[in-house]
């Protein structure tokens, strides 16, 4: 049975390992359990190390349209900011700074309705386009292009002017950029996006495919209020600019609560957004930008995606067959816990394992690569927790039927046992060493000649009852009622080192119990004779036999040939309980009485009988008589007569002395009695 079930459950992981990977790999890498997976992760990584390093030694400067710049000019709609525009990107072009990223759309100039209101901000656009350190960003979505005022566009020049490259994945998360995208009007046929080409103007070598966003908890750049700088430059402090600006890549974007804000990877780790740059001027009430959401400005998007370029620090993912490989040995782990190990040590062990693929994904992630943690959690997990109820199901359906097959006839104690080792007897059985025990009611056939038979059966059951009691008592397993006859074994099904004592305990039990109970109620009146049992230890062949569709537990064997004989010998020597020399030294009982060696009917070898004595008789006086003559019997001293005479005077009751006696006096000497009828 174990061989099967142990096929089946092998056959359910291997099935389990390919559902779980088939349908966690199925999700796909920009999936939505793929994408929490990177979402946790950085949690992980930022709650573990913290932010990575401090926001200025970044390349990347970031200039907002804050809440304080949007209280400073809230008489005037953005279009008309436009001069403020000019005078911030003078003040950064003049700083000496690599380049300048617009992500500001203004669709439409004032210049043409209020002649020269963008003169300087036009003029800032020539010169800084010129010299390529400006880029405007366009709204590109499908076919639909959202591009800046064509009065700006000739001022910077078409070449300076990127597609918005973010990207949303399926759960509308931003995770990634891609580096290049279709240009509005070919040729080329790729161009790079926004934040690419800001990269690239600082420095980074073009290539193609997408970015997978490496965010910081802690903001990994620095950022001033739009005000305050326009201010500065008004004071000409062209210090500030320098110190602040040069050889950085500078956004100027929106940075307010509510417009132009994204979902991203960060979500779970965004801080307190607030102006973390030096300021020029001295603030106001208005100036305090301080709160926390779990969206992100469209700029910081950008500026991450630059800093990740300049710094080589975007994220490595691992490539479809690796991730798919990396699931499946989740998979697999999880599903050899649930095949092999038990429910409270597995269960330590799947928390065990689970920390310690976090803990790994968490450092690799900490060297900038991503794998696919929630997916392997998931993986190992849903294994573990499949496999297991399999598990727990198939061996719940054995110990079903091994409760239905031995409930009625062994002890409770027995079968839970047998359910632990998960042993279901096979057809035709297996070769086993067990102590075979039969016993019987003496006198019972005149006793069911006289009895009535509605009388004699309740008294029967409770007769049955009782020695089914002893015998499941020591772990024994009644096998069979034959007549008024009890056929049980010790030491199967279940394994049993000491079965040949526990017989003997069992038969001792039964003993007492039988003298009790036919000296009562209706067992008295109706005469219930003593029990009588014989116990022998052997090999047999124990299972379920019997035709197919027609099974019984049983040992088959001389055991239990043997056994029978050995009950039938008592009621020779008035005895209760006879056992075999192989019972008697397999038991390590010393209560015993050596009756003799007898060759029973169908045997050629003889069988050395003992009769089990009360506990403590070992030590008595007239047992010490009783062996020495046995010892004379068995020399062929015919003194043992008068030994024996003075036995049986002293126990005038005992059968097996008055035998011995009989047999010496008629001078037959020896221990070995052929025996015709038995």
């Amino acid at each position: 049975m174990r061989a099967r079930t142990r096929l089946r459950e092998f056959v359910t992981a291997l099935v389990t390992i390919c559902i779980v990977s088939v349908a966690v790999v199925g999700t796909g890498p920009t999936g939505a359990v793929a994408g929490i997976s990177i979402d946790t992760l950085f949690w992980l990584r930022d709650m573990a190390f913290g932010p990575r390093r401090p926001a200025a030694v970044s390349p990347v400067a970031v200039v907002l349209i804050d809440e304080a710049t949007y209280a400073a000019y809230a008489d005037r709609p953005k279009d008309f900011w436009s001069p403020w525009f000019g005078v911030v990107i003078n003040a950064l072009s003049r700083a000496g700074a690599r380049v300048i990223g617009f992500d500001i759309i203004l669709p439409m100039s004032i210049g043409p309705l209020i002649r020269g209101y963008d003169a300087d901000f036009w003029s800032a656009l020539q010169q800084a386009g010129r010299t390529g350190h400006l880029v405007m960003i366009r709204g590109q979505s499908g076919s639909t292009v959202i591009q800046p005022a064509r009065e700006q566009l000739f001022f910077l020049g078409n070449g300076n002017v990127r597609s918005d490259a973010v990207q949303e994945d399926a759960d509308g998360v931003v995770r990634r950029q891609p580096l290049t995208l279709p240009p509005v009007t070919p040729p080329p046929d790729s161009e790079p996006g926004f934040a690419a080409e800001l990269a690239r103007r600082a420095g980074w070598t073009p290539r193609d495919g997408t970015l997978l966003l490496n965010f910081d908890g802690g903001r990994p750049f620095e950022t001033w209020s739009l005000a305050d700088l326009v201010a500065c430059a008004k004071s000409d402090n062209g210090d500030f600019f320098v110190r602040h600006f040069r050889n950085r890549v500078v956004l100027i974007g929106t940075g307010l609560q509510f417009e132009d804000r994204l979902l991203t990877s960060s979500r779970f780790i965004n801080p307190v957004e607030r102006l973390t740059g030096e300021r020029c001027t001295p603030p106001t009430s208005s100036d305090q930008t301080n709160f926390k959401r779990d969206t992100m400005p469209g700029v910081f998007i950008h500026a991450t995606a630059v800093d990740n370029l300049l710094r080589d620090e975007g994220l490595t993912g691992l490539p479809p067959f690796g991730r798919a490989l990396v699931v499946v040995a989740a998979a697999g782990l999880g599903s050899v816990l649930g095949l092999w190990a038990g429910l409270l040590w597995g269960g330590a062990s799947l928390v065990g394992l689970l920390a310690g693929l976090t803990g790994g994904a968490t450092l690799l992630f900490r060297q900038n690569i991503a794998t696919p943690l929630l997916e392997t959690l998931l993986a190992v997990s849903v294994s573990y927790l499949l496999v297991l109820g399999c598990r727990l199901a198939i061996t719940e359906h054995g110990r079903k039927r091994i409760r239905q097959m031995f409930g009625f006839y062994l002890a409770p104690s027995v079968v839970a046992q047998l359910e632990m080792l998960e042993e279901l007897p096979e057809r035709g059985g297996v070769r086993r060493r067990l102590t075979c025990f039969f016993s019987d009611i003496a006198g019972f056939t005149t006793l069911t000649e006289a009895a009535d038979p509605m009388e004699l059966a309740p008294a029967l059951n409770a007769y049955f009852d009782g020695v089914c009691a002893a015998v499941e008592a020591e772990g024994g397993i009644v096998i069979e009622f034959l007549g008024d006859g009890v056929q049980a074994m010790f030491g199967a099904p279940a394994d049993q080192p000491d079965h040949a004592a526990r017989a003997i305990a069992a038969a001792r039990a039964i003993n007492a119990f039988t003298e009790r109970f036919r000296h009562v109620g209706a067992a008295r009146d109706m005469g219930f004779g003593h029990t009588r049992i014989g116990v022998h230890t052997g090999d047999a062949l124990v299972g379920n036999i019997g035709a197919s569709r027609r099974l019984k537990y049983a040992a088959l064997g001389d055991v239990v040939n043997a056994t029978s004989r050995l009950e039938g010998l008592n009621k020779y020597f008035g005895t209760r309980i006879c056992i075999s020399e192989e019972t008697a030294q397999a038991s390590g009982d010393t209560d015993l009485r050596w009756i003799g060696d007898f060759l029973v009917k169908g045997k050629s070898q003889a069988i050395r009988v003992y009769e089990v004595l009360p506990r403590g008789s070992g030590s008595q006086d007239w047992l010490a008589r009783y062996r020495r003559a046995h010892h004379l019997l068995a020399i062929g001293d015919a003194s043992v007569a008068d030994l024996l005479t003075r036995l049986s005077a002293g126990r005038p009751e005992d059968e097996v002395i008055k035998y011995w006696l009989g047999r010496a006096r008629s001078g037959k000497l020896g221990t070995t009695i052929q025996m015709t009828d038995k």
